[in-house]
């Protein structure tokens, strides 16, 4: 099939976030440009009715009539949905129903994508519990890029909601305190809800690293690989609204889930000092780890002693 001229690929993994995804939809639908878009929503074989949320929001608001271009196909991995929306022309969803859960098979979701991404030039990323509140995210950060393309990366704000929710207006996170590549070893400012970037570049990131398992991260690698290959771009503008959760890849009760989520970081800098051949950095990135360690380990036994009393 021949598909329009997309400039941006938004991909969306998502896993038993039927409470969540429709209001992750919601943020792609809003969105104004002046080019078409495709958002590919991938469902990891979810078990919450989440699939059936995904169907219903697309058979109210996605031309699947027979005159449209829409279309509906088996695979060997998955069922497969394509559609173009009623209203906002510009936008269009694939979802893929996958029939088996791939994260827990350490299978790679990536090639699927191939018939929607090629050739296109940038990416949007958001998990299906996070989602974009201003109409205007995509047209800006392309319309950035488009104009200056000595950067890579584009990322802005982010409020906090909670599961319920419920937003932390104390709480912005994202910020333009660092860039280069030893001030992002320092730390990680950019919330990738709301980044969009160069698909070129970050087809570089796939062929030029091997992701370590214990990283436990998909996203900081990257935007450390596009610190040291390109410059990096910010704006000061809330755009998009991230979910804490209590449980999730970043966030636990568990002291051994906190401990390791924290050495994945540690390794995740560590191997990227090593790709860039910065041995100076490697001391202070120790010492840093094992300061987190201890404040997370201080923090557990203040909790445990709390509840003691």
């Amino acid at each position: 099939m021949e598909y329009p001229k997309f400039k941006v690929f938004v991909r969306c993994f998502t896993f038993n976030q039927s409470r969540y995804i429709e209001e992750t939809m919601n943020g792609f639908t809003m969105q104004q440009t002046k080019f078409p878009f495709v958002c590919c929503i991938v469902d990891d074989a979810s078990t919450d009715g989440e699939q059936q949320v995904i169907i219903k929001y697309i058979e109210e608001n996605f031309d699947i009539t027979d005159t449209a271009i829409a279309y509906q196909k088996e695979t060997d991995y998955a069922h497969v949905i394509y559609a173009q929306h009623k209203v906002n022309k510009n936008c269009f969803f694939v979802a893929l129903f996958l029939k088996e859960n791939h994260f827990s098979h350490h299978k790679s979701k990536m090639e699927y994508l191939k018939e929607w991404n090629d050739g296109v030039p940038y990416e949007a990323l958001c998990e299906g519990d996070d989602y974009w509140i201003d109409p205007d995210k995509l047209q800006m950060q392309v319309d950035f890029l488009d104009e200056n393309p000595e950067y890579g990366l584009t990322y802005s704000q982010a409020l906090v909601c909670n599961q319920n929710n419920e937003i932390d207006r104390s709480t912005i996170i994202g910020s333009s305190s660092c860039h280069s590549f030893s001030e992002m070893i320092e730390q990680n400012p950019v919330p990738t809800l709301s980044t969009l970037f160069r698909r070129s570049l970050y087809e570089k990131y796939r062929l030029c690293i091997k992701p370590n398992p214990q990283w436990r991260m998909g996203d900081y690698p990257i935007w450390l690989f596009f610190s040291l290959k390109s410059k990096i771009h910010f704006f000061e503008k809330v755009t998009a609204s991230y979910r804490s959760l209590p449980e999730s890849a970043s966030h636990s009760r568990s002291l051994k889930k906190k401990l390791q989520f924290t050495k994945g970081i540690y390794l995740v800098r560590k191997d990227f000092i090593n790709y860039a051949n910065r041995k100076d950095l490697l001391a202070k990135c120790r010492r840093k780890y094992w300061c987190e360690a201890v404040v997370i380990c201080l923090y557990q036994i203040a909790v445990f002693l709390k509840i003691k009393s």
